[in-house]
């Protein structure tokens, strides 16, 4: 077998393996967030990372559509609780939930990007305590409709420490285009930066100034 079938081979095992171990989680969530008049349709679960029988999963009812998240532990084969929710998503849809370890924070964080009807979409950062999630930062991440769009629909986003603190700051970079009236050509063009750093007193993101 030559390296690049052997690559996908063994990428291949893998998600096998991966889809093995959240099968049954994802089951559970079929059967808890079903509604008699829509059922879930798609499931997308990730573990926490260095959290006993934690997960977190994303789910839709109509796909890409309508949908929502869940952070719960998952144990003995069925969901044992479900984390309270600070100030949910508004948007319809859940485009990734998943958790990230940031240096400097003790505790798991949630990164939720959420996608509206109108094609506009936040990244919502979370820290997992107590069975609660607790919000850190909320920010614009995508923008696909209007005069006044991300190139490509979105910023990426990357976890850093920027400033040398300790900390792991949040950067989101980008361009910002302005068509014309009518949508048919480019403008004129501005780069996105966003830099927010950890504040250890209020224990948020805050926004840097460039």
């Amino acid at each position: 077998m030559s390296p690049p079938k052997f690559s996908r081979f063994l990428s291949g095992l893998l998600i096998l393996a991966a889809s093995a171990c959240t099968r049954d989680v994802d089951s559970a969530i079929v059967r808890r967030f079903s509604k008699p008049d829509a059922s879930v349709v798609r499931v997308v679960t990730f573990p926490v990372e260095d959290a006993s029988d934690l997960y977190v999963s994303r789910f839709d009812w109509q796909l890409d559509w309508w949908g929502s998240f869940v952070c719960f532990q998952f144990r003995h084969g069925r969901i044992e609780w479900i984390t309270d929710v600070a100030e949910e998503p508004f948007e319809q849809s859940i485009c990734s939930a998943k958790a990230v370890r940031l240096k400097g924070v003790d505790e798991p964080v949630i990164e939720v990007i959420a996608l509206s009807h109108r094609g506009n979409g936040e990244l919502r950062l979370y820290a997992l305590e107590n069975r609660r999630l607790t919000l850190l930062l909320r920010t614009s991440v995508i923008d696909f409709d209007g005069a006044e769009t991300y190139r490509n629909g979105v910023l990426s986003i990357r976890y850093a420490d920027l400033n040398g603190d300790g900390f792991d700051d949040v950067a989101l970079v980008g361009i910002l285009d302005y068509y014309s009236e009518k949508g048919e050509a480019v403008l004129s063009s501005i780069p996105v930066r966003r830099h927010f750093s950890w504040d250890s007193v209020s224990r948020r993101f805050r926004r840097i100034c460039e």
